[in-house]
């Protein structure tokens, strides 16, 4: 199971009430750009990396994970970064203002001052102030500023500054009392803050020194040049010593560190001229460097923070999967393409991800046609085009290209003809005939429109603008007065976007018209250029909306209407770089965010209505709204949290009250489920649990040991914990023994997993859990069986009755024997022998043979349904139902460790998608209370999909279907998981073949294991 991972503080703002106080979304999210800056905090705990996307994010280095991304005003790539204090965090930026964090709270505090300040040659910062030299400064001046409220605290001429000179580097010493200048021309000196005066210069250095930074005296100070590196101080000047450095030198627990040739070098500054290389590993292209952590660390281009000495990653690497592309249609459908290849389809109309398309090398073109029925793929490092036909998802055909590279897609209404960018130059593709179209007077142009109903593509050149028709390659042309981007209306009217000097912006219908015109076309109108709305621009008619949509290269959306300036529609409309922004019809936006998620907005509101993400190469997702309320796989939500007042809460905590199956629906509908509030439960802080004896990695003997918990309340209030001893519940109920809980938890022989849990008073919020390994060497008494029921009913009660439900149960039960096991021994109750009583003794029966390392097989098939309850199966006509507390029981007391439990079970009754949500949330309650694999086929119809061509239940078709192909595991071995993975792939593949619809539901709680070995059943 993966580590639990701490990422990113939603750049949007998941702000659920007053600043200070705000619960944030935590999502395991890395760098996915070049790290421009590093720095580490005063007390050594935290460093701060910051890529060129804006994006800063906080690393705690004794736990060695992510724990908080701070919001940035878009389009600033930081420049510097400095802690004012263990948690206040300064950025300057390339848009020359200072920007104050609350690290604490991840709260950007202030952006100081309104109007640009430059700088020249480096900043510093001492006691939460800021040290700069402006660029316009006449004479030479150093400035300290307050940079919440942006006053100056003091100014000093810098000493021996002539007419002319410019300042390249500046350090202070810890106090702040005393500040270290390198001027150009090779002088650096030191003055005296408290006295601005001089205290020493050496004037015949040679130039473009860069200060490293006092030493550990605070009076040596350290510089780097094109010679080597220089120790300075009130009496001398040592150096040049070692090699020429890369980049400039750091000092690292009394040492001096660089690099030289891509190695990482290292002096002593008792003994300068004894130096050398530190480790043998060069070191990743990188564009940051910091000490942290008693090393030096490098930002690489990969977007990554690594040990210089060796070049491994110094934090955890999660199993995020950003989302580079998004497309979708007007119904809801979702096509997400990953870095790492895969293109994720959800779709919110069933509220599920219905695919996930396997391919090579990152996604980074994606479009739809206009009438939704044709996909086209482009990658970075595969030179094919990929078609998919939507109905199915599947390959229709593919279109090797010249290289790879096309961004920008265009797709046609019909899903002929494809246009797209490669290096600048447009491409035109006629999909049907596999071939590139032969228009090389188009070669260059990069402004260009589909038109929405014909295959017609217009092109915005220098001089004139092109429309085209793809079938006859008809052409026709237009002035073109200074227009750069392109877009028809819904009646197939091209218009045209153009930047004015000095800031305006002109939206142009596009017409017949002579040269010697001067005067623009009637429908021709002006907008003021909003701030900060930058200075690149897409132009896009929303047909949900009816009017006309600007996107800039910051993100911002905005409307053109009727009025005289551009209005802001969102405040950050997501990556500009997506070939696609309309509205759902709905009025929902869904785009791709700063850090590679789907965000849902809606205009007007100034943070995403929910997100979605992906997580191992799509495997896993999740998806949360604004209220904290969430759906997806249980692994994702096990690595999501939520951040408040320094506490971490992990999303899958909140199970009880915040789990929404088919929540994905709610963006789709428009609605905000789950009004304005925080996450349910969010402010309750749960027990915290840990393991009092044995011992962490203990060996034992027995085979059942005494296991002593402390559960402590936080002030939420404490309820009784429970045991899972490798992911499967203990039945036995703890006793408590001098304030303490003592568990007799059963093992396993070898390695064994022990977790403790416990929920608040309320029962709303479960502790984070305390974990413990142990490995016991108790000789195996025996092998491990299979051990199997399967219970088929056609028949339950008043409901509608089912065909294949019994012949699903006896056939399921024969194809999962299999040479893993010792022995499988199976109960197959079906038809009259479905019986409550007759399952009873069938537990009762198995359990008495039953041991840990034994595996469990639950099949039930027929009739399911919710209520107030919780689950129940109906059983014979005469029997009284299974209640999904029972069988809870039931599992969490049979011996076996290893249990899957298949429910083919439809929602009887059930006819709206509250019960059927219901029915779910029963469904993996039970799962979580007894620690079991289960997979659930749940809808909201009357009856469970049975297909007659297929002879079975659709859930038992695909389970059979799996069994026989799903890829085993390095060992040769079919897992659970990897099973559940190929089933919950297969059936919405099914379903779309005969137009039809379920949802299969997966409820991880237990650990993976082995179900058979790669051979035929």
């Amino acid at each position: 199971m993966k580590n639990t991972l701490l990422g990113m503080l939603l750049l949007t703002g998941l702000c659920l009430a007053q600043p200070g106080s705000s619960p944030r979304l935590l999502l395991p999210v890395p760098h996915s750009l070049p790290i421009c800056v590093l720095s580490q905090s005063s007390d050594g705990r935290f460093l701060a990396s910051a890529d060129v996307s804006g994006a800063i994010k906080i690393w705690d280095q004794s736990e060695k994970q992510l724990r908080q991304t701070l919001l940035s005003p878009r389009g600033m790539m930081p420049m510097w970064l400095d802690w004012l204090s263990p948690d206040r965090l300064a950025c300057y930026g390339n848009d020359f203002r200072y920007h104050t964090y609350d690290v604490s709270t991840g709260q950007l505090l202030k952006s100081q001052p309104e109007k640009p300040y430059r700088s020249q040659g480096g900043l510093a910062q001492a006691g939460g102030k800021i040290y700069l030299c402006p660029a316009k400064s006449d004479p030479l001046t150093l400035e300290c500023w307050e940079p919440l409220t942006w006053k100056k605290q003091g100014s000093w001429k810098i000493p021996e500054a002539l007419a002319g000179d410019s300042l390249t580097s500046l350090t202070l010493n810890s106090e702040g009392s005393r500040a270290c200048l390198a001027l150009s021309g090779g002088k650096v000196l030191e003055m005296s803050l408290d006295q601005g005066k001089l205290k020493w210069l050496r004037p015949k250095l040679p130039d473009s020194l860069w200060l490293a930074g006092y030493g550990p005296d605070g009076k040596t100070v350290a510089a780097s040049g094109p010679q080597g590196i220089y120790l300075l101080d009130a009496t001398s000047v040592r150096g040049p010593f070692g090699s020429k450095p890369d980049q400039r030198a750091h000092w690292v627990d009394g040492k001096i560190q660089y690099l030289s040739g891509k190695r990482l070098c290292q002096l002593d500054p008792a003994h300068p001229e004894i130096g050398g290389t530190v480790g043998s590993t060069p070191v990743p292209e990188n564009m940051a460097q910091a000490t942290g952590d008693h090393h030096l660390l490098l930002g690489t281009m990969q977007g990554r923070v690594v040990d210089a000495q060796n070049g491994q990653a110094v934090f955890a690497e999660p199993q995020f999967s950003p989302i580079r592309v998004l497309t979708y249609d007007d119904k809801g459908n979702l096509f997400a393409g990953l870095s790492s290849g895969q293109v994720v389809c959800w779709s919110l109309q069933s509220g599920k991800r219905e695919k996930v398309l396997e391919g090579r090398g990152r996604v980074q073109g994606l479009t739809l046609s206009g009438d939704g029925r044709v996909l086209v793929v482009s990658r970075a490092d595969d030179a094919k085009l990929e078609i998919y036909d939507t109905a199915s998802l599947t390959v229709k055909a593919t279109l090797t290209l010249s290289a790879p590279g096309l961004i920008q897609l265009r797709c046609s209404q019909d899903g002929r003809f494809l246009a797209g960018l490669r290096e600048g130059k447009l491409e035109v593709y006629d999909l049907h005939r596999q071939q590139l179209l032969n228009l090389p007077a188009l070669l260059g142009q990069a402004g260009f429109a589909m038109h929405p109903s014909q295959p017609v593509l217009a092109v915005a050149g220098s001089r004139e603008i092109v429309e085209i028709h793809l079938l006859t390659l008809q052409r026709t042309s237009y002035t073109n007065y200074n227009v750069g981007t392109l877009a028809y209306n819904g009646q197939g009217q091209l218009f045209g976007l153009g930047l004015y000097p000095p800031d305006r912006l002109r939206l142009v219908p596009i017409v017949a018209r002579e040269i010697t015109d001067i005067d623009f076309p009637a429908g021709t109108h002006d907008y003021a250029l909003a701030a900060g709305s930058g200075h690149s621009f897409f132009l896009n008619y929303d047909l949900g909306s009816k009017g006309w949509l600007m996107r800039n290269e910051h993100g911002g959306c905005f409307v053109l209407g009727d009025q005289l300036q551009a209005r802001r529609l969102l405040p950050d409309g997501g990556s500009w770089s997506s070939a696609q922004f309309k509205s759902l019809a709905n009025g929902i936006f869904p785009t791709v965010g700063r850090e590679y998620t789907v965000e849902f907005w809606k205009a007007g509101e100034d943070s995403p209505r929910g997100q979605l993400l992906a997580l191992d190469k799509g495997a896993e997702w999740l998806v949360t709204d604004r209220s904290g309320l969430f759906d997806g796989t249980p692994e994702a939500e096990r690595q999501v949290e939520w951040y408040l007042d320094n506490r971490k809460v992990r999303v899958d905590q909140l199970f009880e009250k915040a789990y929404r199956p088919g929540l994905l629906k709610s963006f789709l509908r428009g609605a905000s489920s789950g009004g304005e509030s925080s996450a349910p439960g969010l402010q309750i802080v749960p027990p915290q649990v840990s393991f009092v004896s044995p011992l962490a990695e203990t060996q034992v003997a027995q085979r059942i040991i005494d296991v002593r918990v402390s559960v402590q309340d936080q002030g939420g209030g404490v309820a009784d914990p429970k045991l899972f001893v490798n992911g499967k519940a203990v039945a036995q109920k703890p006793r408590n023994i001098d304030g303490d809980w003592l568990f007799q938890a059963p093992l396993q022989p070898g390695v064994n997993d022990l977790r403790c849990t416990a929920m608040d008073k309320s029962g709303t919020v479960e502790s984070r859990g305390g974990t413990l390994r142990l490995t016991c060497t108790a000789a195996i008494s025996r092998n491990p069986k299979l051990l199997v029921i399967a219970v088929g009913l056609n028949q339950a009660g008043s409901a509608s009755k089912l065909s294949f439900a019994e012949t699903d149960a006896k056939t399921l039960s024969e194809k999962l024997k299999s040479p893993l096991f010792e022995a499988c021994d199976v109960r197959l109750l079906a038809g009259d022998q479905a019986r409550t009583d007759s399952l009873k003794t069938a537990f009762e029966d198995l359990a008495k043979e039953a041991q840990s390392q034994d595996t469990l097989v639950l099949f039930l098939a027929g009739h399911g349904t919710a209520d107030a309850k919780g689950y129940r199966f109906l059983m014979a006509p005469g029997q009284p139902d299974l209640e999904g507390s029972t069988l809870t029981r039931w599992l969490r007391e049979f011996p076996a460790q290893k249990q899957f439990v298949i429910l083919d079970t439809c929602h009887a009754g059930a006819v709206s998608d509250e019960l059927a949500a219901s029915f779910a949330i029963n469904q993996q309650r039970m799962a979580r209370g007894s620690g079991v694999y289960l997979l659930a086929a749940c809808r909201s119809d009357q009856s469970a999909l049975e297909l007659p061509s297929l002879k079975h239940g659709l859930l038992t078709y695909t389970l059979l279907e799996g069994l026989k192909s799903a890829p085993p595991n390095s060992r040769q071995q079919l897992t659970v998981n990897g099973l559940v993975y190929y089933v919950c792939n297969m059936v919405p593949d099914l379903c779309r073949q005969v137009g039809l619809n379920q949802d299969v539901f997966q409820f991880v709680s237990g650990t993976d294991f082995p179900i058979r070995v790669n051979s035929k059943p």
